[in-house]
């Protein structure tokens, strides 16, 4: 019987190993760059930077700590630390209506990532 790839076993819920998940995650954030805007109420908008959207903060970590985005790069879309550029809160909560690219991001599992074992 044929093993199953990492990305079907994640797909199932079985945890891959860490060094795997990096890679694909390394991926999804690559991915996210391509993404340089995002719509709220029927408006585009630049995304915001990490460090960039955090212009109040001076001492702020190089790497985001929830999506890893390194300073200048782009959020991972869903992360709950980048900033709507329109009303300032945290994107992922704010009630700006969001639509686009944004919304529908690509997740790690569907980026054609497979390693297999």
């Amino acid at each position: 019987m044929k093993r199953m790839s990492y990305v079907e076993e994640f797909k199932i819920g079985v945890p891959v190993p860490r060094s795997v998940w990096m890679e694909m995650w390394n991926k999804c954030l690559q991915k996210a760059q391509e993404i340089k805007t995002v719509t709220l109420n029927g408006k585009p908008y630049r995304r915001l930077r990490w460090h960039y959207d955090w212009t109040e903060e001076k001492d702020l970590p190089e790497i985001c700590h929830d999506c890893h985005a390194k300073k200048g790069q782009l959020h991972v879309p869903g992360c709950d630390v980048e900033r709507c550029p329109r009303c300032g809160g945290q994107l992922i909560s704010c009630s700006c209506k969001k639509t686009g690219a944004w919304t529908t991001f690509i997740v790690p599992q569907d980026l054609g990532f497979s390693i297999q074992e």
